[in-house]
This record gives C-alpha cells, structure tokens and sequence, in this order.
C-alpha cells in the first residue's frame, strides 16, 4: 500500500500548499515539510525490511545528488559559529564597530533565515529522490504525471473562480500590486500565488506536462500525422483515451494568456519550441511532425507574448520604470557580491542584506532581486552558486544521457529537459523556483523525468542504436483490432 499511496501524498501536500499563497507563508510550507519528512520516514522504514535495492539507486542520481550535498555542507557552514571569526560576512564586524563590542560571527547575516531556507530545500530534494523512486517504472511516470495535470486542471478552475470573485489566494480581496491591470482591459490572473509571474511558471509546467501525455500514443505506434490516415488514427486515439489532456492543455494556454506575464510567456514558448525538435532528436518525431509542431507551439507561444508586451514596451510607463529600477538592483546585486565573493551571506538572506544596499533610487523594499543567479551568488558566494546551479545541469545531463541511451519512453526525458529551459530562463528575470509549491511540483516532475534516465523494470531498454522507437510495435489498426477483440471476448 505504502508504494502507491507515496506520490499520490506528495503532490495532495504540493497542491494543498499551493492553494495558500503558493504555499508562500511560513505556516504552508511549514506543512509541506512535515509532511514531506514523514512520508521519508515511511520509505526509510519500508526500505529497511527490503533485501532488494531501491528502484533508483544514488548512484544513478550522482550528478544531482553530489552537487546538492556539497551545497548542503556549504549551507551547514555558513551558519556554523565554530568558523574562525575573520571568513564571517563583514557585516559582523562592522555592527561590532557600531556597538562598540564584539560578536560572535557567522557567514550568515541572519542563520535562522539560512535554517529556513535550507528546511525548503531539503524538503524540495526529498520530494526528488521519492518521485524518482516510485516512479521509477514506466507506468509509474505515466500515471504521476497524470495526477499532476488532473490536480492542475482543479488549481486552474480555483484560480479562474477567484479571479470571477476577485480574491486572491488569501480569501481576501485582490490588491492591484499583486494582480496588476493589462493592456487587453482585464484583470491578470494570479491564482492564489503572489504573483501572476509565478502562476505562468506553474501553467507552462502544467502544459509541457500534459502535451507528453497527449504525445504518448505516437511513440507506441507507427502514425504519421501528416497524412489522411494517420491523423484520423491520431485522432482516434486522442478522442478515445487522451481526451483529457487535449482539453486541459487550451484550458492551461488561457490561464497562462490571462496572466500577461511576459517574462513568463517568453520562458514558456522557447520550452514549447524545444519540446518538438527534443523529441524528434529522441527519434520520438519525424523531424517534419517535429518542425510543424514548433510552429505552432512556438509561434502561438511567441505570439502571445508580442500581444501582451508590444503593448507594455510602447504605452506602460510602469514597465520602463520597473525596468530601470531592476538594473539598478542587478548593479546593488553585484556590489554584494563584490563585498564576500567567496562566501556570499548566508542562503536565504538576501533580504536581510539588500536592505544595506538599497538607496533612494529603489524606493520599494525588495524581499527578492528577481534573478535567482545573482540572487544566489549574493547569498552563497560565487563558487557555491555555481556549485548549486550544477544541480539543475546534473538533471540535463540525466535527461541528455537518458536520451541517447534509452529506446523506450524517451519523451519522459524531453519533457525533463524543456522543463529546465523553460525555468532557467525564466530564472534570469524571476523567482518562481522560489516559491515552494511551484518547487515542489518541479522537484516532483523532475524526478519523475530523471529516474528514466536508466532502463527500468517495468521498460524494455532494448538497443541503445537509436533506432525508432515503433520499429518492432504493432500499428495502430492491429492495436485498434486487438482491443475490440478482447472487448468481444
């Protein structure tokens, strides 16, 4: 029981954390983690009476798991008050001046920040190495992402029956910071995250998510689509057994559209753009399916975004504001980082520090910079934020290896790559990663992505020639045969 009940908790406790703030506040992801650490509890205790190994080994997952402990021990470090006192962040010593007596330092400006933050991050790394681990076999993947996109289709009708309300995640009403106005007359949709930046994320996961889903069945079976015959037989099977995600994905596209969010849109085309030209490099696609597919994938994405930012680039005096004001923080950012290049002030503290940089020209306090790499090397330092952005590059290399190795399932493996492009670039001018049901859901799909990196037990590896996938697979009529037979019967 314990085995499929596991994912199914993980993503009831991701979405009950997105429905307050994007779980956002410290009492939602407070839940996340228990909750979390407990279902790691059940595995750890599941696991010890079991003489087999675990479906994914730590092995497997070496790239993503030695980047990410060696960014937890430099975390433990920077709060560690055992250092000697002249590595802490100079911040030690000029209060020590100010009050005219010593104290005790630390890396960190404020190590219970630093304890919050890495609590989060333990709680995202559990929620990956538990999805990996039952999701391990191919029918396992297949049904996880399906709850994902059914628990998404619920989130986004809560988003549209608050914003038909006009509340926010909070049950209050919504504050034209959080929701802003655009340029097509109606309010942005934000959900109940704080903001419709976030949601956008959210929306282009969810969209990638069910757009695998949906291109499921041609992976199993020999359909050209760009003939008569094979669109029909396509059709047939999306009517038949994938109905769902084709309606979600419209239904996802509109939310994303309606939160005008352009730095959210354009992360969320290119993802759609590589998305084709992955599977057809998988030999999923025919390179033709593939182009056509970019096209359109990628033109409606890019399109929509010339609709929502022409009109901000030529008729929104905010947007140009906000925009010089960003780049004046981004030039704040780096005199941070130029002040503890090596050992940044502590994960989790920007905010703490900023407020020693900001001037006059930012009248606005800002919790967060909107980039999580300068973010992360005001924070960790220089080397640790490489070192912590190798954690991301060690699932691409996963997912890249998976592709040229397996011969099965591989658009698993591109839906894991399109997704780390679609939040990379969105990092660059953005923090969605860094609100925790957003995270968590990524963690979880990631690590769902990942465990398909190596050929499992329930999946054929078979030859690693890269030959097409349907070569030794029946077609769709001898399918289509076979199941009214077994009906009849």
């Amino acid at each position: 029981m314990l085995p499929s009940i596991v994912p199914v908790l993980l993503l009831g406790l991701i979405m009950t954390t997105a429905l307050y703030a994007g779980g956002n506040r410290p009492i939602a992801w407070s839940l996340m983690a228990t909750g979390t650490g407990g279902l790691m509890l059940a595995w750890s205790f599941a696991r010890a009476g079991c003489k087999t190994a675990a479906p994914v080994g730590l092995m497997q997952l070496a790239p993503v798991a030695l980047p990410f402990a060696v960014s937890l021990v430099w975390i433990l470090l920077q709060i560690s008050p055992i250092l000697p006192s002249g590595v802490g962040h100079p911040v030690w010593l000029w209060a020590a001046v100010a009050l005219e007596r010593p104290l005790a330092s630390t890396i960190s400006v404020s190590p219970d920040a630093t304890v919050t933050a890495l609590m989060r991050l333990l709680t995202y790394g559990a929620i990956f190495w538990l999805s990996a681990q039952y999701a391990s076999r191919d029918d396992g993947t297949r049904s996880l992402l399906a709850a994902v996109v059914v628990a998404g289709i619920g989130l986004t009708f809560y988003a549209f029956i608050l914003d038909g309300l006009g509340l926010d995640g909070l049950g209050v009403e919504a504050e034209v910071t959080n929701t802003g106005a655009t340029d097509y007359g109606t309010l942005r949709l934000g959900g109940p995250f704080p903001n419709p930046n976030h949601f956008a994320t959210l929306l282009g996961l969810l969209i990638l998510t069910a757009l695998t889903l949906l291109l499921a069945p041609t992976t199993e079976y020999r359909i050209d689509i760009l003939t008569r015959q094979g669109l029909g037989q396509a059709l047939t099977l999306v009517l038949t057994r994938r109905w769902l995600y084709a309606a979600a994905i419209p239904l996802f596209a509109l939310a994303l559209w309606r939160t005008g969010s352009r730095g959210g849109l354009l992360a969320c085309a290119s993802a759609f753009a590589c998305f084709p030209l992955l599977l057809a490099y998988a030999k999923v696609l025919r390179w033709r399916e593939a182009l056509l597919l970019v096209i359109i994938l990628g033109g409606v994405g890019f399109g929509l975004t010339g609709m929502i930012g022409l009109g901000s680039f030529t008729r929104d005096d905010r947007f140009l504001v906000g925009l010089q004001e960003r780049r004046h923080a981004y030039s704040l950012a780096l005199r941070a980082i130029a002040d503890a290049p090596l050992t940044g002030c502590g994960y989790g503290t920007f905010a703490d520090i900023f407020t020693m940089y900001r001037d006059a020209e930012l009248p606005q306090p800002r919790v967060k910079l909107e980039n999580d790499y300068l973010e992360l090397a005001v924070e960790l330092g220089v080397p640790g934020a490489i070192t912590f952005a190798a954690i991301p590059g060690g699932m691409a290399w996963l997912a890249w290896r998976g592709l040229r190795r397996r011969r099965r399932n591989r658009h698993f493996l591109c839906l894991g790559l399109s997704l780390l492009v679609m939040v990379g670039l969105h990092a660059m001018v953005d923090f969605s990663l860094q609100i925790p049901a957003i995270a968590g859901l990524f963690s979880l799909v990631m690590g769902a992505s990942c465990a398909q990196s190596e050929g499992s037990s329930g999946s054929s590896t078979g030859s690693s020639t890269g030959a097409r996938t349907d070569l030794c697979l029946p077609s769709i009529d001898e399918y289509l045969r076979n199941k009214i037979a077994h009906g009849q019967s």
